[in-house]
């Protein structure tokens, strides 16, 4: 009657809160179908089942990806901890990864997801302090080879420091100590594949709350502690979120779970489908449901070494008899354990003394991988036990003992291996000291022959050294006199581009260039005395070819004179007179001769040019028009000045120049005292004689070098003043 009271007054807590893994749209779904308004409910099962059709796609859908998380998570966890069992040496955690299949829910696969995140963030971190110290152990390996145990404990120590429980580390240290040879590194157990999928059995209950009936695991003994290291303490449990979230059921719950099955009898016949069982294995098993209420009163059977543990008696809450829940248990023997456990409890003790055997015999260490499988089969019997499973468990223990004889075959083979192995490292070692004391005999041999050739070769350079000395010492006078002739024609050829001998007198200079070209191979041949007859012989053929360029250069400018007064004429000259075509006939003829070169030819035929066009006899070549010689003098006059400048000489510069004051004539010598060379190039373009007084126009181009070696160039438009004394013209005024 309380019940049915309940369900006509309370409204039933939503299954999202009874259990947080349920979706909340189906939560709300059936939340919405127990109300107690009519109105308020579904109109028809077909709205309902469109709701539901569309909740559970969605729940499959996600599924499928959880999945997919969850499946990528355990391929990366399983391929660090395979990792970090080869780099340490010690076998992978006692726990059996997860097995997905497409039949998992979607709230189990949430938070088995969010619980690998969790473990492969220890992992990463983990795998990357493991290969920070890697260096550090192979260092340690490698002393302990070499003998050097104190170097090795401590390359060890500060592995472990960083990585507590590194076991080969431990190890390291613990054959250092003992002064035995390093053992190979540990090989890392092989990872047996996951089982296929099966229901994940329920952890087992902790021993202060354990069922009635059931019997707690013995403690683990140890044997006594060994002087070295104790191994890594074994790694904590995982945690369980999933066993916890099993455990959120009690048996309130249950009831509830019933009132809401007994509402919907139509609904859920109809609809509704049993749901498979969660295929999804975790890495702690779930502990099977604790009744928090018990149905009965009952005293535990006493359990060995334990004292027993008499349970409260507590009122029983029958389930309604239509519900089609799940009864609760029935309640257990009040004394002693009942007839279908006797077997598994023999099979349990057999199985616990041959683990104290494996124990003895260091099984832990030797046998990892037999030793773990034997450590599973022990959690999974008393998993099955705690359950009730006495069959299973049976099974189980006799598999874990079973395992446990074969950890310590393995690990007393593993010792005389060992054993075998040392006796084989010590002769070995042996061998390898007297290879390497012959090998430090043939060394010492081989050093002291190369010595000899290093002191060989040091007398042989030192030798070397002396002739080269000696021979530097008597080419030293010839070397002088040769960089003496390489200056002179360097000299020589700045002079000649000066005055553009490389194009007025192109045949000497280039002879010159190629004389001096042989100079230079001759000298870098340490041939001085070749060398300087080549420099000298390209010194003369430059002055030849500047000398050959400075009178090349006043005839051109005669020749120039000479066109610029037959132009003028030609211009006042009228095409209708009888003496024009003649005198175009001798411009054209020195144009011609202007172009070879023939600068002195060039001259006479303007000058002809210049008569014919005046109209005046005196056309044919070799006749000088009035005036013609003040103008050569002029020309003449102008190269003296020139000359003075780039000779630095200052009285013939006052005697072409005359008028040149004090101040002047100091400003000339600072100037000349301040630069190395000074070149100065006077183009003509025109002399005006009056008299006594002419007037020169033309461009100029002076180039300064410094005595630090900048040069400086300045070109522009020249106007000389000149007058004629007895001795010549001079130049009054320079603008």
């Amino acid at each position: 009657m309380e019940i049915l009271e309940l369900l006509r007054t309370t409204a039933p807590p939503p299954l999202s809160e009874v259990d947080p893994t349920v979706p909340r749209e189906l939560s709300a779904v059936v939340e919405r179908a127990l109300r107690k308004d009519p109105a308020q409910r579904f109109p028809d099962l077909a709205q309902m089942r469109a709701q539901l059709e569309g909740i559970r796609r969605r729940l499959d859908d996600e599924a499928v990806r959880l999945g997919q998380q969850v499946r990528a998570r355990l391929d990366e966890i399983r391929g660090l901890q395979d990792r970090l069992a080869a780099r340490t040496g010690e076998a992978p955690e006692d726990e059996t990864l997860p097995v997905v299949d497409d039949r998992a829910r979607v709230g189990t696969l949430r938070a088995l997801e969010h619980q690998l995140a969790e473990k492969l963030e220890r992992l990463r971190a983990r795998a990357q302090r493991v290969e920070a110290v890697e260096a550090a152990h192979a260092h340690g390996v490698e002393l302990m080879r070499r003998g050097d145990a104190e170097g090795a404990i401590a390359e060890f120590e500060q592995v472990l420091r960083e990585v507590p429980e590194h076991r080969g580390a431990l190890e390291g240290i613990r054959q250092a100590r003992r002064g035995a040879p390093p053992a190979p590194a540990p090989e890392a157990p092989r990872r047996v594949p996951p089982p296929p999928a099966a229901p994940p059995p329920p952890a087992p209950a902790p021993p202060a709350a354990a069922r009635p009936g059931s019997v707690a695991p013995a403690p683990e003994r140890r044997p006594a502690p060994a002087p070295a290291p104790p191994p890594p303490a074994p790694a904590p449990s995982p945690p369980a979120p999933l066993a916890r979230r099993s455990r959120a059921f009690g048996w309130r719950e249950a009831g509830l779970a019933a009132i809401v099955l007994l509402a919907l009898v139509g609904v859920a016949a109809y609809l509704l489908r049993p749901a498979p069982a969660p295929p999804v294995v975790s890495e702690s098993p779930p502990a099977a449901p604790a009744p928090a209420e018990p149905v009965a009163a009952a005293s535990p059977a006493p359990v060995a070494p334990a004292p027993p543990a008499p349970v409260a008696p507590a009122p029983t809450v029958p389930p309604p008899a239509a519900v089609p829940a799940s009864p609760a248990p029935a309640a257990p023997p009040s004394v002693g354990p009942p007839p279908a456990r006797v077997p598994a409890e023999e099979a349990r003790a057999k199985m616990l003394a041959a683990r104290e055997d494996a124990i003895r015999a260091d099984a832990e260490r030797w046998a990892l991988q037999s030793w773990a499988a034997a450590v599973a089969k022990q959690r999974e019997g008393d998993a099955a036990f705690e359950r009730g499973e006495a069959g299973r468990a049976e099974r189980a223990y006799r598999e874990a003992g079973d395992s446990y004889v074969r950890a310590g075959r393995e690990a007393q083979q593993v010792a005389a291996d060992a054993q075998r192995a040392a006796e084989a490292e010590r002769q070995r070692k042996a061998q390898e000291a007297q290879r390497a004391a012959e090998a430090e005999r043939q060394r010492a041999a081989a050093e002291a022959e190369r010595q000899k050739a290093v002191e060989a070769e040091r007398q042989r350079q030192a030798a070397l050294q002396r002739q080269q000395a000696e021979e530097t010492a008597r080419l030293a006078p010839l070397q002088q006199e040769t960089e003496r002739a390489r200056s002179a024609a360097v000299s020589a050829r700045e002079q000649a581009l000066r005055v553009e001998a490389e194009k007025v007198a192109k045949a000497l200079f280039e002879g010159a260039r190629v004389r001096e070209q042989e100079a230079d191979s001759l000298a870098s041949r340490q041939s001085f005395a070749a060398a300087t007859q080549a420099y000298g012989d390209a010194a003369l053929r430059y002055g030849a070819a500047a000398q050959r360029a400075q009178l090349a250069r006043a005839a051109r400018s005669e020749a120039d004179q000479a066109r610029g007064q037959m132009l003028d004429a030609k211009k006042r000259a009228s095409p209708g007179t009888a003496g024009y075509q003649a005198g175009v006939t001798e411009e054209q003829q020195g144009q011609l001769a202007y172009e070879r070169g023939g600068f002195k030819q060039a001259a006479d035929r303007f000058r002809a040019a210049e008569a014919a066009f005046a109209g005046t006899p005196g056309g044919a070549p070799g006749s000088r028009a009035p005036g013609g010689d003040a103008r050569v003098e002029i020309q003449a006059a102008l190269d003296t000045y020139k000359r003075a400048i780039e000779a630095k000489d200052l009285a013939l510069l006052q005697k072409i120049r005359p008028g040149l004051t004090a101040a002047e004539l100091r400003r000339i010598r600072e100037a000349f005292a301040q630069g190395r060379s000074q070149s100065v190039d006077l183009s003509v373009q025109g002399i005006d004689v009056a008299g006594d007084e002419a007037e020169a126009r033309g461009r100029r181009l002076d180039v300064f070098v410094s005595k630090d070696g900048q040069t400086f160039r300045s070109e522009g438009a020249f106007v000389f003043k000149l007058r004629r004394l007895p001795s010549g013209w001079v130049i009054d005024a320079v603008n």
